[in-house]
């Protein structure tokens, strides 16, 4: 910032504006002076003029009346010996000139002054009338007389009454006096008067302006020392205070100048500490968030460094606290030259062995004692430990993360007192919170680490264990369909011969043969069905066939016409709830999900239900179709909900047909096709099978098509 001093400018401005006003006064009052002078000298001209052509025309009055020039002549030669008369001229009644001297103007302007009439000595009135050039004043009266007064006087004593007051008779007009005036003496005196005038002025203007320079300079310096010293401040130079000499308003504007110049160093010194706190806090954020994992431990290091020499510490450190909060470890130091080390020697220090620290973290407050020695009775277990870390003073704050405390960040002082400002106390939680992050984000990709190599091996040892399950269900589908071909021949042999058997030795046995072969037959039947449903079961995971689009409608009308004589022999009433939907699977397995369904509802009603009901309906959810298939039969109970998908599990209270494969066949084709499948019952409340169908395999999916193709 550039800052301009005002110097004499101000100076000129001040004493501008102080002597305009006496300036223009001085002029105004040289000017009305000279005005004066010239209107007062301008009536006594018109009061000279006035007086000449008074005596004139008295002295004239009796050379007129006799007409004799001479006598004119006589009477008026000395009188008229004035510089300033230019011209005299009386003319007679009849205008003719009886006295002349000089050159009479002629043609004078009109603009004449007219003045009010003067009293004769006789008590006669003089007319005056008065015009004025720029070079002469012209004044014209008329001669008058007293026309008794020249019949009693005989013409050798034509002379004024020695009492002029006894004179009576009336005024008659006898001639006209014009004199003519030379303005010349006044021009030349009103010239000097102005010059004295202007010179006056002039002399007194500079007087004054002179004064008002000294005057105004003598006030402007304090204000000019305000300004210096404004310059400074704007430089950020504080040590410049302003020399306070006088106890006027200037004297308090110093005054309060310098105290605001002590304060603004004050908050600049604030402001400057803080802008520092700000730059060191930020460059250990980028630090932090830059920085590769296995260099987080050595940053940390670097910037407990940086911030202890910031703060003038000697020992800046980082406790952390274990997952239980039982013990504590001092994880990194940071010493100044010449203090050591102490952080082999607070390594694994259980909680309890520094209760009151303890107690105050848990409670996340920062702990800030200036001086050691004023640390309270309960905290003697750690002023044992500061003692022996020759600490004059410590600051600790709490790391907390997610609510928890995590450990805590520390400075120390050796052997001196120090107080910690608000300011240093905020740094200290900032950097507290930085490392309190670059802690978690370590750990917590340590733990991603760990993790994602548990997840490996884990991944590598479900793969064995799949490709060896895949394997083992391979070789027991082989194994199954094997023995189930291997037995099925013994089987139909065995069921031959027992019919044989009957029909032809039938009247040859008793009836306990008869029921021998009788159970013979029936067992050898159920032994062929389940080896039909072994065969079946093997076969689901080869799915036979190619996909196509099945409406599940025409496959739940079709379930129903092949079991309507079951349907009818209990008089189950089958409904159909909702749309169904059209998808791209293998007919024939969908299908034996709904017969096996609809089957076991109706085989499971119970005796003595008076309305027997089968509904199956379909739910559209977000990504997938759920089926299910409700009776109101005798239920299930909940700790058979599981074990009735399982092969050869049946219900051990229920007596009727079938051979515990038919749920396990459901469960396996529903899988397989990429859904679920479960049961939702209670016993004696019916039951409701849920399978789900994914939507990737409904046929107006683009995706799926392609996929057919």
């Amino acid at each position: 910032m550039v800052f301009r001093k005002p110097g004499f400018g101000l100076v000129a401005k001040f004493s501008f504006l102080v002597s305009l006003p006496i300036l223009i006064a001085s002029l105004a009052l040289g000017y009305g002076l000279v005005k004066f002078v010239e209107k007062t000298m301008r009536i006594g001209m018109r009061e000279r003029g006035k007086g000449i052509a008074r005596l004139v025309s008295s002295a004239a009055e009796y050379g007129i009346l006799v007409g004799n020039r001479e006598i004119l002549n006589n009477v008026l030669r000395n009188m008229l010996k004035g510089e300033d008369v230019l011209y005299v001229s009386i003319r007679n009644i009849s205008e003719e000139t009886l006295y002349s001297y000089g050159e009479v103007v002629e043609g004078i302007p009109t603009s004449v002054m007219s003045d009010r009439p003067f009293i004769h000595e006789q008590g006669t009135e003089f007319n005056f009338r008065i015009a004025e050039t720029e070079l002469l004043v012209d004044v014209t009266c008329d001669v008058l007389t007293v026309r008794e007064r020249r019949s009693r006087e005989d013409i050798g004593l034509l002379q004024p009454d020695t009492n002029p007051a006894q004179r009576s008779g009336k005024t008659e007009k006898i001639g006209t006096l014009r004199i003519g005036l030379s303005k010349a003496a006044m021009m030349k005196y009103l010239r000097s008067a102005k010059l004295a005038t202007a010179g006056l002025a002039a002399i007194i203007t500079t007087l004054v302006i002179l004064a008002t320079v000294m005057l105004v300079r003598t006030m402007i310096k304090p204000i000019k020392r305000l300004a210096k010293a404004a310059g400074e401040v704007s430089q950020g130079n504080f040590d410049h205070p302003v020399e306070v000499k006088s106890q006027d308003e200037i004297g308090f504007l110093a005054d309060s100048f310098n105290k605001m110049m002590t304060d603004l160093k004050e908050s600049s010194g604030k402001l400057q500490y803080r802008l520092e706190i700000e730059r060191l806090v930020a460059t250990m954020s980028t630090d932090f968030i830059n920085l590769p994992l296995d260099e987080i431990d050595d940053g940390i290091n670097r910037a407990l460094q940086a911030i202890g020499e910031f703060t003038s510490v000697n020992r800046s450190y980082i406790f952390l606290i274990s997952r239980d909060g039982k013990r504590m470890d001092n994880a990194y130091e940071w010493c100044a030259e010449g203090v050591g080390p102490r952080i082999d020697k607070l390594r694994d220090i259980p909680a309890e062995a520094i209760p009151w620290w303890t107690n105050r973290h848990n409670r996340f407050e920062l702990i800030h004692i200036p001086r050691i020695a004023d640390l309270p009775s309960e905290a003697n277990a750690e002023n044992g430990i500061t003692l022996s870390q020759d600490t004059g003073s410590t600051v600790m704050v709490p790391m907390i993360h997610g609510g928890t405390i995590v450990g805590f960040l520390g400075f120390d002082s050796t052997e001196s007192e120090n107080t910690w400002m608000e300011e240093d106390t905020a740094l200290v939680r900032m950097v507290g919170e930085i490392f309190v992050n670059a802690l978690e984000r370590m750990r917590s990709e340590e733990m991603l680490q760990n993790r994602l190599e548990i997840e490996e091996r884990i991944t590598k040892e479900l793969e064995a264990k799949t490709e060896e399950l895949s394997k083992s269900n391979t070789e027991l589908n082989s194994f199954v369909y094997t023995v189930s071909h291997d037995l099925k021949a013994p089987v139909v042999s065995l069921q031959g011969f027992s019919s044989l058997l009957m029909k032809d030795c039938k009247d040859s046995l008793d009836e306990m043969g008869r029921m021998y072969i009788d159970r013979i037959l029936k067992n050898s039947e159920r032994m062929g069905t389940l080896i039909e449903d072994l065969l079946e079961l093997s076969r689901i995971g080869r799915m036979e066939g190619q996909a196509e689009p099945v409406s599940i409608s025409d496959i739940v009308s079709n379930v129903a016409d092949e079991l309507a004589t079951q349907l009818g022999e209990k008089g189950t009433k089958l409904e159909v709830k909702g749309d169904m939907p059209t998808l791209l699977c293998n007919r024939t397995r969908v299908s034996q999900i709904f017969a096996n369904l609809i089957g076991n509802a109706n085989k499971f009603m119970g005796e003595d239900n008076e309305a027997p009901t089968i509904e199956v309906g379909c739910e559209d959810q977000e990504s997938y179709y759920r089926f299910y298939v409700k009776d109101n039969g005798i239920g299930i109970d909940e700790e058979y909900h599981e074990k009735i998908f399982q092969i050869f599990q049946r219900l051990d209270d229920i007596d009727t047909e079938g051979t515990g494969v038919g749920l396990a066949i459901v469960r396996k084709i529903v899988e397989s096709l990429g859904g679920k499948i479960w049961v939702d019952s209670a016993k004696g409340q019916g039951t409701t099978m849920y399978f789900t169908m994914p939507k990737t395999m409904n046929v107006d999916n683009k995706a799926v098509e392609e996929t057919a193709k």
